[in-house]
């Protein structure tokens, strides 16, 4: 089984019949697919899009995507128009810097431009937006003439003024570019379509009762296999979500390892973090011009004393270097009886919907082969799974159980000033 949800959600601000959006999914595009950015939303699965274009460091021509599903937003009546409210903030920016805003009493928006090109569009808890502006002061020099600074006064933030959120949203026209673009094609052979759709109607019902019995015989059959397997004498079993780390402590141990990671060695900029269930923290940087591999070899080993090797993508370009940390997990055994899977994957998806991730999960085969050849099925089910967001894990998991729920490893990935976080574990459930 396989299951993947594109949430494309946001946060809606509405104002008449006008609907700004915060907190957008914003996709890189390439410049092939950047020429048709509607056919590339509905690829993804997104019935809105919005992009814009860019220049990078580098000077090269970027394009960027925002998407979201409209009818997912649950908005009132008549409610027409959607813009991006992100890039309407980006131009009162002006240059780099921040604006943080308040959504509700309890949300809050984080808006980032550098050079004007837009960073950051996230929306969450006061928490989340304070760690997310600690990220974006990390991870970006500051300009020559500072950061264009805006927030709630009550947040006492240095330098800084309350952007008026009201004002620019009562405006009485917006940029073209910053409006969301209906990405159907107009539905042709509609009658046609409906038609086919009452022929088949009986013909889906007779065979959706078919597919139910089906289902429940395969169930038997599996239960009774289930059983024979297990009356018959065989090793003692290892249940995998017993003896690995739980879900916060190899959040936490991960963190606190790459919270304390350089930036920049010899010029060489970091790239990329990965933290493994294994107990190993990889991390890759990327080589400035006129760097060398010479210079980044004596600096990891100038810094670290020899307790680590660095490696390039050599034979190669050259132009990524990295070393390994490792990284002491403490298991502490969860010993609580595993729910039923379909009440793992609804908690799980659940989960991820309020938090508007996409998540990809599917079934693992839940077969083992022993040295001698024998196979036998394990008295559990367990499905692999990822998740993608731009929120810290520290502050991601809070509310979530973690029962029979296991994470294997975290990706950091800083990409144009912007962090991001690939999360990829299993979900345990009773077979």
């Amino acid at each position: 089984m396989m299951t993947t949800t594109p949430l494309f959600t946001a946060t809606p601000i509405v104002r008449g019949r006008r609907v700004f959006l915060a907190g957008i999914d914003w996709l890189p595009v390439t410049l092939r697919a950047g020429k048709n950015v509607k056919s590339e939303a509905r690829r993804q699965g997104a019935d809105r899009v919005v992009s814009y274009r860019y220049r990078d460091s580098q000077k090269n021509p970027q394009w960027v995507m925002g998407l979201v599903n409209w009818a997912k937003l649950a908005l009132p009546k008549g409610c027409k128009d959607g813009y991006a409210l992100a890039l309407l903030i980006a131009r009162q920016l002006k240059g780099s810097g921040y604006a943080i805003i308040a959504i509700d009493k309890a949300h809050y928006g984080f808006v980032s431009t550098i050079d004007g090109v837009l960073i950051n569009d996230v929306v969450g808890y006061k928490a989340a937006i304070v760690q997310t502006q600690k990220n974006f002061l990390q991870f970006n020099r500051e300009p020559e003439g500072g950061w264009q600074i805006f927030a709630p006064a009550d947040w006492n933030i240095a330098d800084s003024q309350p952007f008026d959120l009201d004002g620019l949203l009562a405006g009485s026209g917006f940029p073209a570019s910053t409006r969301f673009q209906a990405t159907s094609r107009k539905r042709r052979f509609l009658g046609l379509f409906t038609l086919c759709g009452l022929m088949l109607v009986g013909y889906v019902g007779w065979n959706g009762y078919q597919t139910h019995q089906e289902t429940l015989r395969q169930a038997a059959i599996r239960a009774a296999w289930l059983a024979q397997q297990q009356t018959q004498t065989s090793p003692a079993l290892r249940f995998p979500w017993h003896d690995t780390p739980r879900l916060m402590p190899f959040i936490n141990a991960c963190a606190e390892r790459w919270q304390k990671i350089p930036l920049s060695l010899a010029g060489w900029r970091f790239k990329e973090a990965q933290c493994a269930q294994e107990g190993t923290l990889r991390l890759a940087y990327s080589k400035p011009v006129g760097a060398t591999v010479g210079d980044f070899a004596y600096r990891v080993k100038q810094v670290y004393a020899g307790q680590t090797t660095p490696y390039f993508n050599l034979p190669g370009q050259g132009d990524t270097g990295g070393f390994s940390q490792s990284v002491i997990f403490t298991p502490s055994a969860d010993t609580r009886t595993l729910p039923e899977a379909d009440n793992q994957i609804q908690r799980l998806t659940t989960f991820a919907q309020r938090m508007r991730l996409p998540i990809n999960l599917q079934e693992d085969d839940n077969r083992q082969v022993s040295a001698n050849g024998e196979e036998r099925i394990m008295p559990w089910r367990s499905f692999s799974f990822s998740l993608e967001t731009a929120i810290p894990p520290t502050l991601l998991f809070d509310e979530l159980d973690d029962l029979g729920l296991r994470l294997h490893i975290i990706t950091i990935t800083l990409n144009q000033g912007r962090l991001s976080y690939r999360m990829e574990g299993k979900l345990y459930a009773k077979s």
